[in-house]
């Protein structure tokens, strides 16, 4: 069972309900982008001079979503049997979610503003196979890993494919290791409750194991972002 800050009887979260979890976060936090100026303009209070509103709320609930989808990539390789197969899902379904995000962000089919979040994914698995493959030749090792943070860096991804690495070489030291996220993560104190959440993980796969619901993530993310798209500018403009 891997290291983390609370006691053993508090890990209730397998990996599974990680991703459920992420999963829900992630569509609350779109659907906030979708509608941003309409759900903004249901406030409920203000808070010297910040007003706290639905649009806020979906928003602070979305920031679980992407650190913890880090960790499970950082999980996944570990423990994956098929690497090759991984990845590769990884980058086919970033490549298949692209122009629906697009869509979804700039009403258009192409736009290099920035990419969806398998990429960022990808870029941060790539780094930790350069870690591994070449683990016995640390001088190439090291300037693979600058390559890719320079690239990553081009593409507005550096900091997500810096808290994999995080993830990956201090999974035994949980409280360094989320001091340095916490660093890492412009906006920190908007991702803690993410952070809280790895903490309770349990160590175990869970439901989502074989079948379908292995690749559901995979599926749900090109086709949510259609359903908000097509709701966003067809059905509400």
């Amino acid at each position: 069972m891997p290291r983390t800050i609370f006691p053993d009887k508090f890990r209730v979260l397998s990996g599974s309900a990680l991703k459920v979890i992420a999963t829900i976060a992630m569509l609350i936090a779109h659907t906030a982008t979708a509608f941003h100026y309409e759900l903004d303009s249901v406030t409920f209070f203000s808070i010297r001079g910040i007003n706290i509103s639905l649009f806020w709320i979906m928003e602070i609930i979305g920031k679980i979503s992407f650190p913890i989808f880090v960790f499970l990539i950082s999980e996944g390789f570990r423990y994956t049997r098929n690497r090759f197969r991984y990845g590769a899902m990884l980058l086919i379904f970033a490549f298949v979610s692209e122009i629906p995000w697009n869509l979804m962000h700039y009403g258009t089919v192409l736009s290099f503003v920035d990419q969806n979040v398998l990429f960022r994914l990808f870029a941060g698995f790539i780094a930790l196979c350069i870690i591994d493959r070449f683990s016995q030749k640390p001088v190439l090792q090291g300037l693979l890993l600058i390559g890719i943070l320079i690239v990553a860096y081009l593409f507005n991804m550096s900091y997500q494919v810096a808290m994999m690495l995080v993830f990956y070489f201090l999974s035994e030291k949980p409280m360094v290791r989320d001091l340095i996220n916490i660093l890492i993560i412009p906006g920190t104190v908007l991702y803690l409750h993410s952070f809280a959440l790895i903490e309770l993980y349990n160590g175990k796969r869970g439901f989502v194991g074989k079948g379908i619901l292995k690749y559901s993530f995979y599926i749900i993310y090109p086709l949510h972002l259609i359903i908000l798209y097509l709701l966003k500018y067809i059905v509400f403009k």
